[in-house]
């Protein structure tokens, strides 16, 4: 029959709290017993009769000094210690007797019990749960440790405790230890029992080779280590952040505080052996929701032109985790030319194709495009070099433009048909012998805030100006400069307290970059001819108006500020030994990245070079106040 552990636990307690009032009641005879008993010695006659009382004889005579240890022979050594044993006895088992003559009692309690058996307790008493607490002796005995001068003393204060714990259990018989001893045993087994009681961990079941491939093939599967997989890298990165070749014993000296302030560090070079070897950076971007995004898109492969290689690539970059792979890998069957971020839509990525056609990737979705335009006559059948995106988060379309001088309006949300087409054709021109045919268009730029009134440079060199909607639809102004293709265009960005939204820059294969405005005529302002390679890339800065930086064919990344010096730029660095094909700004103008034509994309800080001060916007008005006066002093060419 099994024995309920709480039950033995409530019996144990119960049996030690009346072993603890039998020891109080004791105690407190004891006490009461000292303290009414009288210092004079009793007479003889009221000893023997207290002695027939209890049952002792007292014919046999005994020694008056009954504490004395001195001689009176054997008999008296015999009749001492019987004495002492019956009245030890008598003590113990008869408690009526004490009840009934307490005040003799008592004086034979002193007189025998207490000189002789029974000495005063002066220890400290304690409870049985405290006496017998194994954390608490151990605390003790770890304190004792610490301290030589009290570990004899506080030995002897435990050998001293236990003596009279034996004591105090002797005095309430052997039916009292025998439980004791089986309620301890109780306890032991109840605690052990409890420790068995623990749960186990659960087994996890062992799987098949066939559940773990059924595992590993299903799409939850596939998106779950997708997703943790880029949790992993981010985390590792974090171990990155500190630079630890940094040398803190070189002198500050050897780089002046002016330079520092001057030029652009290199913080990463983004480029992944399966998507960017053997290919061309052809467009880059920023993301307009998360900043750490970036876009890079890819020309198709410059050597396997026959395989899936060749397909085009638009790869999604983290600058904050530039040592882990791309965050999104994007697809097409043909080299993309130039791709951009949605700004109306932060999960969609627009981009245009070498084949003619627009495609629509989803973040959300999976590497191949969403949408896409079809291959026919109603769309492009020409490469597309440029796409815009213009109107408002309620009214906003996609304008995309193809080499034939076709222009295409889009809506992202039905790519199967332009809502509106235009053609593009060059009018005769008297200065120059041109014909009338369609524009071979290179890039596509809308002033800021503008939907209607747009620009594009041409392959012939030449800027135009043209209109969707209106009496002037189509091409209406020629901007002429240029001695060879235009690779770009680009609008500053007209933030600021002064307007400097009619400005606009144009880089050429003739090794210049130009400024113009929209305002003054068809002639460019300015000029600047520093590089001495092919010019493929200016962009504004968008912080600083008098700032602009430039990519070059030998590999140059030049930062310019007109505020400063308009023949020759602040910063000069060699970023790679490839042409720059593309540059993009940050949105606080504190970073830029570059590609080159080998696939790589290089992340530079430049610093304070683009942060403005207040009198920014006035001291480039004053700048082009100048431009615009040394530009009327010049005479036309005449037209023999």
């Amino acid at each position: 029959m099994s024995v309920d552990p709480k039950q033995q636990r409530k019996d144990t307690a119960a049996a030690l709290e009346k072993k603890k009032q039998q020891l109080a009641e004791l105690r407190l005879r004891k006490q009461q017993s000292t303290s009414s008993s009288s210092p004079s010695v009793p007479k003889k006659e009221d000893l023997e009769a207290i002695l027939s009382s209890v049952g002792i004889d007292t014919t046999t005579p005994q020694s008056p000094t009954i504490s004395s240890s001195g001689g009176g022979g054997a008999d008296d050594d015999t009749s001492h210690g019987e004495a002492i044993s019956s009245s030890s006895s008598t003590v113990r088992s008869s408690e009526t007797v004490v009840t009934s003559n307490r005040r003799r009692m008592n004086l034979a309690i002193q007189f025998n019990v207490i000189e002789i058996d029974i000495t005063p307790k002066e220890t400290p008493t304690y409870s049985r749960s405290t006496q017998t607490d194994t954390q608490t002796t151990t605390q003790t005995t770890s304190d004792d440790s610490s301290d030589p001068r009290l570990n004899s003393r506080n030995r002897n204060l435990r050998t001293s405790n236990k003596t009279h714990n034996d004591e105090d259990f002797d005095s309430s018989g052997a039916g009292s230890n025998t439980n004791n001893e089986g309620d301890a045993s109780n306890t032991t087994t109840s605690v052990a029992s409890d420790f068995k009681e623990e749960p186990q961990p659960p087994s996890i079941p062992e799987l098949s080779v066939e559940e773990k491939d059924k595992i590993l093939a299903s799409e939850s599967f596939r998106d779950f280590f997708d997703r943790t997989s880029r949790i992993v890298d981010r985390a590792l990165y974090l171990s990155e952040s500190l630079d630890i070749m940094e040398d803190f014993k070189e002198a500050d000296s050897e780089e002046g505080p002016a330079e520092s302030t001057k030029r652009a560090k290199l913080k990463a070079t983004l480029f992944d052996d399966r998507w960017s070897k053997h290919r061309s950076i052809t467009d880059l971007a920023w993301s307009i929701k998360h900043p750490e995004l970036t876009l890079a898109a890819y020309s198709a492969h410059e050597i396997s032109l026959t395989t899936s290689d060749a397909d085009g690539v638009v790869l999604l970059w983290n600058i904050n985790n530039f040592y882990q792979k791309p965050e999104f890998i994007f697809n097409c069957q043909s080299g993309v030319m130039t791709a951009q971020f949605s700004k109306f839509h932060p999960t969609m990525v627009v981009g245009g194709t070498y084949s003619g056609q627009i495609v629509l990737w989803d973040t959300r979705a999976k590497a191949m495009p969403v949408q896409r335009t079809p291959l026919s006559a109603v769309g492009h059948t020409h490469p597309v070099y440029s796409l815009a995106i213009v109107g408002s988060t309620n009214a906003n379309n996609l304008i995309s433009i193809s080499t034939d001088g076709k222009l295409c309006v889009w809506s992202l949300e039905n790519l199967g048909l332009p809502t509106e087409s235009l053609e593009l054709t060059n009018k005769p021109q008297k200065a120059i012998s041109t014909t009338a045919g369609p524009v071979a268009v290179t890039s596509l730029s809308f002033p800021e805030g503008e939907v209607n009134t747009f620009f594009v440079g041409s392959e012939e060199g030449a800027i135009f100006q043209g209109h969707r909607h209106g009496s002037t639809t189509g091409i209406s102004e020629r901007y002429e400069g240029h001695f060879g293709p235009v690779t770009s265009t680009d609008f500053h960005p007209a933030r600021g307290n002064i307007d400097f939204s009619h400005l606009f820059l144009s880089s050429s294969t003739d090794w210049t970059c130009k400024l113009w405005s929209s305002k003054t005529g068809t002639q460019a302002l300015y000029s600047f001819e520093d590089s001495t390679d092919y010019v493929y890339d200016a962009r504004w800065s968008p912080t600083h108006p008098a700032v602009f930086a430039t990519g070059d064919g030998s590999g140059y990344l030049d930062l310019w500020d007109l505020n400063e010096d308009p023949e020759a730029p602040i910063v000069k660095q060699r970023a790679s030994q490839k042409p720059l094909n593309r540059l993009v700004w940050s949105a606080d103008g504190r970073s830029i990245i570059a590609g080159d034509s080998a696939g790589h994309v290089y992340f530079y800080d430049v610093g304070d070079v683009a942060v403005p001060d207040a009198n920014e916007w006035k001291r480039f008005e004053e700048v082009l106040e100048q431009m615009t006066a040394a530009k009327s002093q010049v005479k036309p060419l005449d037209d023999d």
